[in-house]
């Protein structure tokens, strides 16, 4: 059976989903208007970025769920693992003094850069490891996860040391290899402790890999989140844009995004260059990313409600109300033109930058 969506009740500003069947890893989907905005707005950066990853994480411990789920247990039971740099834009120990009042939390801390060999990515640079786990028995992270080469190395890390963990607990903007690489360490965390149990918190949806070279125009393998048969929240699925659907990457690297803004935007206009170089049109990209194979709505809603089976027949009928008009206008759009004034707004996001190829 197919993975689907089963909401969980709460307030708007911060949706719940189980994602279904269940398995040994207990994985949800978030969905606050903060985080749909830095997932569909790229050219947010520094720490706007930061703030609106956190405003999103901020909604959803404040949610009753969330306060049965981590107010259960005492602050110091936590270690908050922050991978450099892209983990330190969740802030836990900030989150969780502000939500729960917690101020016994305590931080780890390690460096992991990896880097393409042949066909697989190894971590290049780890020196730097702090951590802090006496008396924890919860530990707690957040990043971008890709290929899960960082995740397997903190995993290596912790398993050689004296700790016995209850719980895992990950934030992720991510594809299913968060899920992969924890379902391999699973075994050996409870090898430890039987009673290990592992969750994994998406962040608006279960983004998917670019996996080759060449699978879709300009697309960085191993590397780029895409939406192209991601496994979405319905609220992300109706805040898309033309724009954030045929951009390369989801996400991209977020701690240039958030601490290097001119490489991040370097990334972002370069890419939007090479489409407008490009033989490709709006809807021929359009259509390679976010391809639309239904012949009328009731296909459509057949399709929709494999996934989310409980969202009402109104509801779907918006969305699918919206994806014709997205449609239709994807196919009017002037394709010079567009890309011309989102390069403009690009860079006149980021004036002060001087365009060349080499980094800062």
């Amino acid at each position: 059976m197919s993975d689907y969506l089963k909401k969980i009740a709460g307030p708007t500003n911060a949706a719940l989903y189980r994602i279904c069947p269940a398995s040994s890893i207990e994985r949800y989907i978030i969905s606050t208007p903060a985080t749909r905005k830095i997932l569909n707005m790229p050219e947010i950066h520094g720490f706007e970025y930061t703030y609106l990853l956190r405003k999103g994480l901020e909604n959803f411990l404040k949610t009753p769920f969330a306060q049965k789920f981590f107010k259960d247990e005492g602050g110091a039971k936590y270690s908050a693992l922050h991978f450099l740099r892209g983990g330190l834009n969740f802030n836990f120990i900030e989150q969780f003094y502000k939500c729960y009042g917690f101020t016994k939390v305590n931080a780890s801390f390690m460096t992991s850069q990896r880097v393409q060999k042949g066909k697989h990515w190894q971590i290049k640079h780890d020196q730097y490891r702090k951590f802090s786990l006496e008396g924890v028995t919860s530990l707690i992270a957040g990043d971008v996860i890709a290929t899960g080469t960082t995740l397997q190395n903190g995993f290596d890390c912790i398993l050689d040391m004296d700790v016995k963990l209850d719980r895992f607990i990950f934030f992720t903007i991510g594809t299913p290899y968060t899920e992969k690489i924890i379902g391999a360490y699973e075994k050996k965390f409870r090898k430890k402790n039987r009673n290990f149990k592992a969750y994994i918190f998406y962040i608006e949806g279960r983004f998917e890999l670019v996996e080759k070279k060449g699978e879709l125009p300009f697309a960085i393998d191993g590397t780029d989140l895409i939406r192209t048969k991601a496994l979405l929240s319905p609220e992300f699925e109706a805040s898309q844009t033309i724009a954030s659907r045929i951009e390369r990457c989801a996400i991209y690297d977020v701690g240039a995004r958030a601490f290097n803004w001119r490489k991040h935007f370097r990334d972002i206009v370069e890419y939007w260059q090479q489409l407008s170089k490009s033989e490709y049109s709006v809807p021929e990209i359009y259509n390679l990313r976010h391809p639309f194979p239904y012949a009328d709505y009731d296909e459509y809603e057949k399709a929709k409600k494999k996934i989310w089976p409980e969202l009402s027949k109104d509801t779907v009928k918006r969305l699918y109300e919206r994806e014709i008009k997205m449609l239709l206008r994807t196919i009017k759009l002037d394709s010079w033109s567009f890309f011309a004034q989102r390069l403009k707004f690009l860079k006149n996001s980021a004036q002060t930058i001087k365009w060349r190829n080499d980094d800062v």
